[in-house]
């Protein structure tokens, strides 16, 4: 079970000083503190239904749980009907028991405490010299009924005084005076004289009437005559709870008529107050069935009173926390459901026990500020960019030439069109591997993955070692946003081989063959020779003549030879140049297909060192963010630490008690102590042991505690009883039900 504390004091934030003690409380999860820092009643209610909703809708644990409100008796209160305890009781009804956003969730019970800020404990009467509202605020809680402190003052409550008198003056002059000798009374209303009957019939018509029509007819509740308004929208006293009293007070009326017995004795008007106290007041049906009252003195005398005062609230909201059929059990008594808390604290206990506490603390501080002066290592695993290269290369080689000779073949065509298939199919072979040999890489790099490295870095070098990391991580993204992948380039050959065809195909059909050229060289050399002779030397003799024309034919073939050269040569540089551009465009496209290999192997090697760059500064950051929260959380915990030894101190300060540990060598002996207290800095206080001063009190099982808790009136079964001498909870005889 969880017990949620709310706060309604608007003067008291925290628990100051005394909230440590619950610690042990919140870290089990049995305790839940609503303590807004501002807000009026509604707001507080409010966000204490959305904490209620919120807790027990997120741990399933909770299947039952209880409420303890936290209230007070303010010496300055404006209204009665807004400020006392009832008007109290009736706000936490309306605004939060009844409330439609609780849903179907109810507490198996209701506390309230009430922190008087005008009665001492010992007090059991009100003070006399208590006047106005606070002493009308009072008769409403405890009687449900506000009188007139003098006849001069004016109605403060919606049945008058002077109404209530009439109805006894009534019933005695009709019906009491009747009652004497010569009646007898103890045979029932049957039993008494007709005339008689009939008049006490006649007065309980008149008496309903004045009731009815007057005294509690609606007309009482109308604006102008009294402000009956506990809070916005919501009246103290509506027509239903006249109607109410009404019902009450004849059922009542109709018993009394049935004895006349009764009738001597009997007066309207304290009938009356009594069905009104039955739903009006803090001791209303309602009221008694909804809360159990708890009255904590809580005089604001000095800083040692207010802080006795806390730790004893702070002892209570643990035993109504862990003692919960303890308290239902008091709920008995004349009292009813209101009792008085009287509790006396072992201070030399709580000296000793805080002096400790505080040592703890001061030690705890030391090591967090040693923690952050001269902070550990960072272990890093870094990957390493060896498995990113990708090994595999493209050979780049030239396509096989083409050759045509000067005297033309019958194959010199279909020679053409098998040497561009071979060119095209080599061409497409040679993607095909580029494309695979991209793919083994990818999968070399999968599979080899990156290799860790154990890397221990201090603060400063993990932040050297992140700056050079971002630098690289710039500097590799910088050249992939220069490289890009591109898709396979589209081998479309034969629109090529066409256009170089019909420039070589006039030539390569240009070209003679065989018996042409030997008809050619033969008839040019012939020509020549023959338009060489010369008939002058015809009278020359023979060996003249031979060697004339022989020298003449050897003429004739070198002018032949050197014109045929220079024809074939023209020829087949044409021929070449074509064959060359198709060669030299085969291997531009073989280029660029190794060249896309070698950009992509390269975009693919950098991708993956980016990524791996990109890991290491990730964790690098990581790491350095860890160091950075960490060191945040242990500043946040030292100030923590600080401000708990100052409430510590506070209370040292306030406490007349020597403590047994003060002096240079106990302290000195108390610091070399080992604190076993747990902690951890990822936790807020209440989860952390060292905050608790709690953990350094004996268990209950332990013989000195037993004692201590069997010399209390009711036993507290938690380490807290450790601080307590005696503890109390008697019937409220100031507030309690029936107080006169």
């Amino acid at each position: 079970m969880i017990t949620f504390v709310v706060n309604l004091h608007p003067k008291m934030p925290s628990l100051a000083l005394a909230e440590p003690l619950l610690y042990p409380l919140r870290k089990e999860g049995e305790l839940e503190m609503v303590f807004p820092r501002s807000g009026d009643i509604a707001q507080r209610l409010d966000l204490a239904i959305t904490e209620v909703r919120k807790r027990l809708s997120s741990d399933q644990r909770y299947k039952r749980f209880q409420m303890v409100f936290i209230t007070h008796i303010d010496p300055d209160m404006r209204s009665p009907y807004q400020d006392s305890i009832s008007a109290r009781m009736l706000q936490i009804r309306k605004l939060f028991l009844d409330s439609p956003l609780l849903g179907n969730i109810n507490p198996i019970s209701n506390h309230l405490i009430v922190l008087d800020h005008v009665n001492a404990q010992e007090d059991r009467k009100f003070p006399s010299s208590a006047r106005g509202v606070l002493l009308d605020a009072w008769r409403l809680d405890t009687q449900g009924f506000i009188e007139k402190t003098n006849a001069g003052e004016p109605n403060k409550f919606f049945a008058q005084e002077e109404q209530l008198n009439a109805l006894d003056m009534i019933w005695r002059n009709k019906v009491s005076a009747r009652i004497g000798e010569g009646v007898v009374v103890n045979q029932g209303f049957k039993g008494l004289p007709a005339d008689l009957r009939e008049q006490v019939r006649d007065t309980k018509e008149e008496l309903r009437h004045l009731v009815e029509r007057g005294l509690l007819h609606k007309a009482c509740l109308e604006p102008g005559r009294y402000s009956y308004e506990c809070y916005k929208g919501i009246p103290y006293v509506d027509e239903q709870i006249l109607e109410d009293i009404k019902a009450d007070f004849f059922t009542n009326f109709d018993r009394i008529i049935e004895d006349p017995q009764r009738y001597s004795a009997f007066l309207p008007s304290k009938a009356l107050k009594a069905s009104i106290a039955r739903y009006v007041g803090m001791h209303s049906l309602e009221n008694a069935n909804t809360f159990n009252v708890i009255r904590l003195s809580w005089l604001n005398m000095s800083h040692k009173l207010q802080y006795r005062s806390h730790i004893k609230l702070a002892v209570l909201i643990t035993l109504l926390s862990r003692s919960v059929s303890t308290i239902l059990d008091l709920a008995t008594g004349g009292s009813g459901n209101c009792h008085l808390s009287s509790m006396s604290l072992d201070e030399q206990r709580i000296a000793q026990k805080w002096e400790a506490y505080k040592v703890r603390l001061i030690n705890k501080k030391r090591k967090l500020e040693g923690i952050l002066r001269q902070p550990g290592a960072v272990a890093l695993s870094t990957s390493d960019e060896e498995h990113c290269s990708i090994n595999s290369s493209l050979p780049l080689t030239q396509s096989s030439s083409l050759e045509f000779p000067f005297i033309k073949r019958n194959a010199d065509l279909q020679l053409w069109n098998d040497w561009n298939e071979g060119v095209t199919k080599s061409l497409e072979d040679y993607q095909i591997e580029a494309r695979r040999k991209l793919k083994e890489g990818m999968l070399s790099i999968r599979r080899k993955g990156a290799s860790q490295k154990p890397l221990e870095l201090k603060p400063l070098e993990l932040e050297h070692h992140l700056e050079d990391l971002d630098r690289a991580k710039n500097d590799l993204q910088t050249q992939l946003n220069h490289q890009f992948i591109i898709g396979e380039r589209a081998i479309d050959w034969t629109s090529f081989k066409n256009e170089q065809e019909a420039l070589l195909r006039p030539r390569l059909l240009g070209r003679p063959d065989k018996m042409a050229l030997i008809y050619i060289l033969g008839f040019s050399l012939l020509a020549v020779w023959i338009g060489s002779a010369n008939r002058a030397f015809a009278g020359r003799t023979d060996g003249q003549v031979f060697a004339y024309y022989a020298l003449t034919l050897v003429v004739a073939a070198i002018i032949v030879a050197i014109s045929f050269y220079f024809a074939r040569r023209k020829w087949m540089h044409d021929i070449e140049a074509v064959t060359m551009n198709v060669t030299n465009r085969a291997y531009e496209w073989r280029k660029n297909i190794n060249d896309d290999f070698e950009g992509q192997k390269k975009y693919l090697s950098d991708l993956c060192r980016l990524n791996t760059v990109r890991q290491n500064h990730e964790q690098a950051e990581g790491a350095n963010d860890e160091l950075k929260q960490h060191a945040q959380l242990l500043g946040h915990h030292v100030q923590e630490v600080d401000k708990h030894i100052e409430q510590a101190d506070q209370l040292l300060n306030v406490l007349s008690v020597k403590s047994s540990m003060q002096g240079p060598s106990a302290l000195a002996e108390s610091m070399g102590q080992d604190d076993r207290s747990t902690f951890d800095e990822y936790l807020p206080a209440y989860l952390n042991e060292v905050y608790s001063p709690v953990s350094l009190f004996p268990e209950p099982d332990d013989e000195d505690a037993e004692n201590k808790r069997l010399m209390n009136a009711f036993p507290i079964e938690d380490p807290i009883g450790y601080l307590v001498s005696d503890l109390r909870l008697e019937p409220d005889a100031l507030f309690g039900a029936n107080i006169k």
